[in-house]
């Protein structure tokens, strides 16, 4: 399944290597960093509160997990795992970037239950219920493609926006 997301563009990696020790690193590092648990639930009022970090999440001495925090009505499920070891004069990162981690099982779930009610209008229903058959897949389309290309699209942001941070931490 997880090479299913890959091809599908869900998730992400990135490896990339900066010019900076690794403790340097990891103190300007936590300075981007809300400290906050990652979770479905413990975004629900974040977009109440203001804060000067553009990320929420644990940022260790050898590994990370960050998401940007959601900003007004704007919501990210996209999680950055990763870790960093020093190789001599640079530090080499490498991340995983995931835009189905929060999302996964509320999404496939909806999904499932989709195609049954569909299978089922399809099986019992007469000739009234073609017409809301067709209501039904055009409404699943915007359903399902849309948080699709929506996903992609941050994960793909994600990782630029990650790339540009990494770079400018090096350069303060």
């Amino acid at each position: 399944m997880r090479e299913f997301f890959k091809k599908m563009k869900l998730i992400d990696f990135l490896t990339t290597e900066v010019e900076i020790q690794k403790d340097e690193f990891v103190s300007i590092f936590k300075t981007k960093v809300e400290e906050g648990r990652i979770g479905l639930l413990s975004e629900v009022f974040d977009g109440f509160t203001s804060s000067k970090y553009k990320f929420k999440g644990h940022v260790g001495f050898d590994e990370f997990k960050i998401k940007r925090r959601v900003l007004g009505r704007r919501f990210d499920a996209t999680v950055v795992s990763g870790n960093y070891r020093q190789k001599n004069e640079k530090l080499l990162i490498e991340a995983e970037i995931n835009g189905l981690d929060m999302v996964k099982n509320s999404y496939f779930s909806s999904f499932i239950f989709y195609i049954i009610f569909v299978g089922w209008s399809i099986t019992v229903g007469g000739d009234t219920d073609k017409f809301m058959l067709l209501v039904f897949l055009i409404l699943g389309i915007f359903t399902f493609f849309v948080p699709y290309f929506t996903m992609r699209g941050n994960v793909k942001k994600m990782k630029k926006e990650l790339e540009q941070e990494f770079y400018n931490m090096t350069k303060k």
